[in-house]
């Protein structure tokens, strides 16, 4: 989450931000299984 609002505090629209997150954590050793970034997904107005 951390992750997520800083990438949309720099500038990004939400869409990329939770895409960016979600790879960080993908390409981490430590959290590279999905149970840690697939449950996030935009809801409502995402744009």
């Amino acid at each position: 989450m951390k992750r997520l609002y800083a990438e949309v505090q720099g500038g990004n629209s939400k869409d990329e931000a939770l895409r960016a997150a979600q790879l960080e954590l993908l390409h981490s050793r430590s959290s590279s299984h999905p149970l840690y970034w697939a449950a996030f997904s935009l809801n409502g107005e995402w744009q």
